[in-house]
């Protein structure tokens, strides 16, 4: 028998013990991205380190659909990555302490794709003069 295919049951839920695969319990990179959640974590705080913004400001940035952009946006001020804000009758999001900490990798996954995916596409440099990595990364905002 496989070991996850132990028959042995939880009493408490009468269900099966999750149990980890190798490495899974102490591999920092797996439980910082557990933590980190899905790819809208990382856009929508690149989005608010240039300062906060509104529901719909992050809609148009983003492209996110408006249902999915609240469930992401509760679930970042939830885990402790966005918090909220009032400006006159206004509510924003701007990125908290913890939210701040995910720059660098927002940074390295930005410079890792226009070093290793760029080539792969036909796109608009438009305000770019040169496609270096360096040169990119340096004209996107807030990295």
């Amino acid at each position: 028998m496989i070991e996850s295919e132990s028959p042995v049951k939880s009493s408490r839920t009468g269900q099966r013990p999750s149990i980890p695969r190798p490495g899974e319990i102490f591999d920092p990179v797996a439980r910082g991205l557990e933590a980190i959640g899905d790819r809208w974590t990382l856009v929508l705080v690149r989005q608010l380190l240039g300062g906060p913004k509104g529901f719909q400001e992050l809609r148009v940035r983003t492209g996110i659909a408006p249902r999915v952009l609240s469930l992401r946006l509760k679930r970042l001020v939830a885990d402790g990555f966005v918090e909220t804000q009032t400006q006159g009758a206004r509510s924003l999001y701007a990125v908290s302490p913890r939210g701040r900490s995910l720059e660098p990798i927002i940074a390295a996954t930005a410079r890792w794709w226009v070093h290793h995916g760029i080539e792969d596409l036909e796109i608009d440099t438009g305000r770019f003069t040169e496609t270096s990595a360096q040169s990119v990364v340096e004209a996107l905002p807030f990295l």
